[in-house]
């Protein structure tokens, strides 16, 4: 089902497969509307002032940055959206990369700022400590009626 997003004097339609979009398109093209469709996506591209904007502007070490590089190399070409997302989303160094990409991008005005803040929406860092498993603990009822009597004098 796609969604419709509708912001100030936009409408921006987000579907949930390619052929539904693939679809959306041949039906504005039967109606003879498609000179205005424009696709707009955010492609990686491998590029060497970023690695001046990881040590000048982000103040990264130089290893840091190098890590950064070589995973951006890795993933030079892929469209920054919600299927990276769920391929490298178990590698939070991958998913950090991809953050401060977007910052870079909208630093040197290559996405809006509304572009860069949805795109990071998608891109969460999985917090380790809430990995799913919760933590258990036998509590002990008479001491914790104890601590709490301790706390309140």
């Amino acid at each position: 089902m796609p969604r419709i997003i509708v912001e100030n004097n936009r409408v921006v339609i987000e579907f949930t497969s390619a052929d539904d979009l693939s679809k959306f398109i041949n039906f504005l093209q039967s109606l003879g509307v498609t000179n205005n469709i424009e696709k707009r996506e955010v492609r990686i591209e491998y590029d060497g002032r970023f690695w001046e904007y990881l040590i000048k502007d982000r103040q990264l070490s130089e290893k840091t940055a190098r890590d950064y590089m070589n995973y951006l190399k890795k993933l030079s070409g892929k469209t920054v959206n919600y299927d990276l997302y769920l391929e490298i989303c178990d590698n939070k160094w991958k998913v950090k990369l991809i953050r401060i990409y977007l910052d870079y991008l909208y630093k040197v005005g290559r996405i809006s700022w509304e572009e860069k803040e949805r795109l990071k929406s998608i891109f969460k860092v999985k917090n380790s400590s809430n990995s799913g498993e919760d933590d258990e603990y036998e509590i002990d009822e008479h001491e914790l009626i104890d601590r709490m009597l301790m706390m309140h004098d």
